[in-house]
């Protein structure tokens, strides 16, 4: 299995996650990386966890490339993430054959619900949608959650 997460600029750059320029230049790598290996892996994962590189870095400012920003601009890194994940797994899907699996690594947050009744699975059920629905639910769904 191959995991490619990378840092496509040579130099710091740190409004990378804030350009659409970024997610192209992505799927272009992607592309790259599996014409020339696509034949050879058959498993591949695009991003590893999206909320290390975009609200740790963009959010919080912990991680590369420690900006703060206000949430309308974290948002927009995470969609250009998510437009990341999608062209990449376009580019591998088409440079390797048939079969070839593609996916993501995500560090999802899963609730359990502390009394098994019909109330509280369904409790849990929607925390761990609502939990990760910047991400995951808007892949799975294909459109971003309502604000609550």
């Amino acid at each position: 299995m191959s995991r490619y997460f990378i840092g496509i600029c040579p130099r710091p750059c740190p409004a990378a996650g804030q350009s659409r320029e970024t997610s192209k230049a992505f799927a272009d790598y992607a592309a790259y990386v599996t014409r020339h290996l696509g034949d050879k892996v058959h498993h591949w994962m695009t991003t590893n966890e999206f909320t290390c590189f975009t609200d740790a870095g963009y959010k919080e400012g912990r991680f590369a490339p420690g900006l703060k920003l206000p949430p309308a601009g974290v948002n927009q890194v995470r969609h250009h993430g998510i437009l990341a994940h999608g062209l990449g797994v376009q580019a591998i899907r088409a440079n390797t054959p048939s079969g070839t699996q593609v996916g993501l690594a995500e560090n999802a947050s899963v609730y359990v619900p502390v009394i098994e009744t019909p109330e509280h699975i369904e409790a849990a059920r929607k925390a761990t949608r609502d939990g990760n629905a910047p991400f995951l639910a808007t892949l799975m769904e294909g459109k971003y959650p309502q604000a609550t």
